[in-house]
């Protein structure tokens, strides 16, 4: 059974940037100097958008690696330039028969969580080393919740032994 999964850019991009403004907003709070607040902020500027864009394709690929056994995925080519055009990113996910798909939504949440979190973390480890380790943690926990989900089956299925007895 194949599944697809996708994951809107712009909807990754705002959760990243409004979680990067609440961090400098609490920087700001805290009385830490305008410079070093605005550092951890990425919604100014253009290059800042791109380097996010680099860290969101790095963890969409990381994601494709963790969840290889599962993903049809058949570019024999890649490159080195972020895709500005591209709306969204798309998983498609080869699954057993027996797949339970309520766990469908599920698995599109933590994907989505994971891409938000590890691009939080490769941003956070350029500006805020100590709140790196934060999302790092959490993309961890994301990437488990992924698997078990993946795991999921309607009903048990009977392997037959080797050879056929």
């Amino acid at each position: 059974m194949n599944l697809t999964i996708e994951l809107l850019k712009n909807e990754l991009n705002y959760d990243v940037n409004l979680i990067t403004h609440v961090i400098a907003n609490r920087a700001n709070a805290a009385q830490e100097s305008p410079e070093q607040s605005f550092n951890f902020s990425n919604t100014d500027g253009e290059s800042e958008l791109t380097i996010i864009d680099r860290f969101m394709e790095s963890a969409f690929n990381k994601l494709l690696s963790s969840l290889s056994r599962y993903v049809s995925y058949e570019d024999d080519y890649s490159e080195n330039i972020v895709d500005k055009f591209s709306i969204s990113y798309v998983f498609e996910l080869l699954m057993p028969e027996t797949f339970n798909k309520s766990y469908l939504g599920p698995i599109r949440s933590s994907m989505h969580q994971y891409m938000v979190n590890y691009t939080l973390f490769l941003w956070f480890l350029k500006t805020k080393p100590e709140e790196a380790m934060i999302y790092k943690e959490l993309s961890d926990v994301d990437i488990e919740d992924i698997r078990g989900y993946l795991s999921k089956r309607t009903k048990m299925l009977t392997i037959r032994p080797y050879p056929h007895i």
